[in-house]
């Protein structure tokens, strides 16, 4: 059959063998030509594509020449089973347009978030850096909402920033170790300074709950009711009495109240201590590993092997 590729149709271009090739294997072009050339002349049966000849991206072409092409001393084939897997509606992802549109919508990102958050990472340090002596109960919470607030989108353009600059590299295919460590660092080196920034701003805000006016006279007057129950305990006409433990129990609730306000406080703000990076950064140590310090993959039923 004649072939009717489309006008503009991406085809793979200067092949290479998988890199996982054997010593021992070579490619067998025209092995890997009958295979193409017959999926080729195969067609859609039915749907909008019913009667259209199948055409090879070529990311499936170069897997289809891998997998046929590659053979072992014997002719059989090296490769006998395959994994593929793919997002849904991803079909241009092959596209040379649809990867350059992409990657300019990545790098876009990318630096947008970056101008977030050193904006966000100025507020923190403007917030933290302010001294006040005497502070009400009133502005210890909103500078506690505050500071939350200015975190989690700190803390969501550092996340957005690094999941930018996993896809540059996906969509740039350029996996040497060196161009990933370098984005590696540099993730690693930003959660670091939000790190950095949150144990300042959970040392700020503990010293501003310890000054905030009314905890400290809920906690005085719980010491003091603690106290009057001890001295009323001590006047022998009424130390069998019941008064002075309930001023006493009065005195531990009041103080443990106090106590309590700070620590629901900075319990909610705990929760945006971890940027949630550490994904990428994995990640991008895999695929150091993968591109360029392993030699053949192998898996069985439970687990993948990766042989240097």
């Amino acid at each position: 059959m004649a072939e009717r590729r489309p006008a503009g149709y991406p085809k793979l271009k200067n092949y290479k063998p998988s890199r996982f090739m054997l010593p021992t294997s070579h490619y067998d072009k025209a092995k890997a030509d009958r295979a193409v050339k017959f999926i080729e002349n195969l067609c859609h049966t039915k749907g909008k594509w019913a009667g259209k000849q199948f055409c090879l991206l070529p990311w499936q072409e170069q897997l289809i020449r891998n997998i046929f092409g590659i053979v072992k001393p014997d002719r059989y084939r090296q490769f006998r089973t395959a994994f593929v897997e793919i997002c849904k509606k991803v079909g241009n992802w092959d596209n040379e347009l649809s990867v350059t549109s992409s990657h300019k919508l990545v790098v876009d990102i990318q630096n947008r978030t970056q101008k977030n958050m050193i904006a966000y990472q100025k507020k923190v340090i403007y917030t933290v850096s302010s001294k006040q002596l005497i502070v009400v109960q009133s502005k210890v919470n909103s500078t506690f909402s505050g500071l939350e607030k200015k975190f989690m989108y700190y803390r969501l353009s550092l996340y957005t920033f690094s999941l930018a600059s996993f896809m540059k590299i996906m969509l740039s295919g350029n996996f040497k170790e060196e161009y990933i460590a370098k984005v590696k660092d540099e993730i690693q080196a930003l959660s670091d300074t939000y790190r950095a920034q949150f144990e300042k701003s959970s040392l700020y805000l503990e010293k501003l709950g310890n000054a905030g006016v009314e905890a400290n006279v809920v906690k005085d007057i719980g010491t003091a009711g603690k106290a009057i129950g001890k001295l009323i305990g001590n006047i022998p006409l009424v130390k069998e009495g019941s008064a002075d433990e309930f001023l006493k129990d009065k005195g531990n609730y009041l103080q443990e109240n106090a106590m309590g306000m700070e620590r629901e406080a900075v319990k909610e703000f705990a929760a945006v201590a971890n940027p949630g990076t550490r994904v990428f950064v994995e990640k991008m140590e895999d695929m150091i590993q993968i591109y360029n310090h392993t030699s053949q993959i192998c898996f069985d039923s439970e687990k993948i092997y990766l042989l240097a």
